[in-house]
């Protein structure tokens, strides 16, 4: 009986999937909503009028939801296709140049504004770059001594940007 109502009605079906999809995939959501129309046990009580609500539910629920059965099998790991016409432009990428001079000068200016932050970040250079080690020299709480030291990285930073452009 719902077999011969999706034959008699087909059309009107795969137009309310094609409405719900705007045209993306309809024939995959079409499928999977009719399978399962057929497997729902409740559509039979169903009056053949009210059918199409709750088939267009069923549909709704297959292309918007991110669980469905549509979503996992066409959706997931869809992947778009790349247009063969890009040109591609290949430049020789230079990293810049940094030396240790240009820091130690960095860091002579830093400590001209906040001396502590320079000479903390001196002295964590000349143990190898170790917060363990300057903590325990210095008796400075780890977590203060790394974060004057992300302090003092993030200005040296900043003016390797500037210097960059």
């Amino acid at each position: 009986m719902l077999q011969k109502w999706i034959e008699d009605n087909h059309q009107r079906l795969f137009e309310i999937a094609t409405k719900i999809s705007k045209g993306v995939d309809t024939n995959d959501l079409f499928q999977l909503s009719i399978e399962e129309l057929l497997r729902n046990q409740n559509i039979h009580d169903v009056p053949d009028n009210e059918k199409f609500f709750y088939y267009a539910r069923i549909v709704k629920n297959q292309f918007a939801s991110n669980n469905s059965k549509f979503h996992k099998i066409f959706r997931k790991h869809k992947f778009q296709k790349l247009d063969d016409n890009i040109d591609v432009i290949y430049e020789e990428y230079e990293e810049p140049v940094v030396t240790l001079e240009w820091v130690f000068e960095e860091i002579e200016k830093i400590k001209k504004t906040d001396w502590y932050l320079g000479q903390i970040f001196l002295l964590f250079l000349s143990k190898d770059a170790n917060l363990t080690r300057t903590s325990k020299i210095t008796g400075i709480p780890i977590n203060n001594l790394s974060r004057d030291i992300k302090i003092v990285k993030g200005i040296l930073n900043n003016k390797l940007k500037q210097k960059i452009n």
